[in-house]
């Protein structure tokens, strides 16, 4: 029997800068509540930071600051009561700063590549790194019965879901290990991606064919750039890829039809092809162009 309350998450952070701190001082007429993690249910420090109160800034969350208090703790606290001091100098702290597990899942400067438990299938979550305000999130993949996994990952990592945190939603192809969790997960999606309506579930159909919903079907030419310069290409559908661009059948069995993608950042790629077979497999690993 499945146990759904059961989460691993394998991730893996790649940092392009070291993060400066900046000086932020709590504004007058403030008290500033520091946390654990940003979020409004994560544990609070025992104590509140008075007006005045001044701290290094060391990462950031769509609505927290991580900062550096004058003992050498680190937590997180809401932007609204913080200014920014200009031309200080970081604060001097006593006690050691290590980088912890917890730190990382918190930041918002790196880019987290989350595979969630779904026991059989896929699904894995990409959150970029926040540029300009903007953090962009690509779920590839549902699982069967794992929304409320996936939910709860975007609300620990600090999103909103009334805000459709999911910029791109990717359906590698229609297995229901791999998209049998869709129609609960399009409502907090931006837009869609899947291969097409070859061996497309009712299921699928009728929840991507909803008013408002923008669905698309994947092509080899696709590319795009998200937040923080992270770059996702696609490198194969319905059994064509690079090397081979023109075969043009479509296979009734699922797992040939996978989209392949190529995320590449700062000089790291990674690869991920649902449950792609050995024929495009094959094509990709060697490059073989058709004759």
């Amino acid at each position: 029997m499945r146990n759904t309350n059961f989460l691993i998450a394998v991730v893996f952070f790649l940092c392009p800068t070291v993060v400066h701190a900046e000086v932020l001082e709590v504004k007058q007429g403030k008290s500033a509540i520091v946390k654990e993690a940003p979020s409004a249910n994560a544990e609070q420090f025992p104590e509140r930071l008075p007006e005045g109160t001044r701290v290094n800034k060391i990462g950031d969350a769509p609505r927290y600051y991580e900062i550096q208090l004058a003992d050498g703790r680190i937590g997180w606290s809401y932007k609204g009561n913080f200014q920014i001091v200009e031309g200080a100098n970081p604060i001097s702290t006593t006690g050691t700063t290590d980088v912890t597990k917890q730190s990382l899942l918190a930041r918002s400067d790196v880019l987290k590549i989350i595979i969630i438990d779904v026991e059989v299938g896929d699904a894995t979550l990409i959150i970029c790194p926040e540029e300009n305000g903007k953090q962009d999130v690509i779920l590839i993949d549902t699982g069967e019965d794992d929304s409320d996994r996936i939910k709860k990952e975007l609300i620990s990592n600090g999103f909103e879901l009334s805000e459709k945190p999911i910029t791109r939603m990717i359906i590698t192809h229609y297995d229901t290990d791999h998209c049998g969790d869709a129609a609960e997960l399009i409502p907090y999606s931006k837009t869609i991606y899947d291969h097409g309506n070859n061996n497309i579930k009712s299921y699928y159909l009728t929840a991507a064919s909803k008013p408002g919903v923008d669905r698309r079907e994947m092509t080899l030419d696709y590319q795009e750039t998200f937040s923080g310069g992270v770059d996702f290409e696609c490198v194969a559908v319905n059994q064509a890829t690079d090397f081979d661009p023109d075969y043009e059948s479509s296979s009734s069995k699922e797992n040939a039809n996978s989209i392949a993608l190529m995320i590449a950042f700062d000089g790291f790629d990674y690869f991920t092809g649902g449950d792609l077979t050995f024929k495009p497999e094959k094509s990709l690993a060697k490059g073989i162009k058709k004759q």
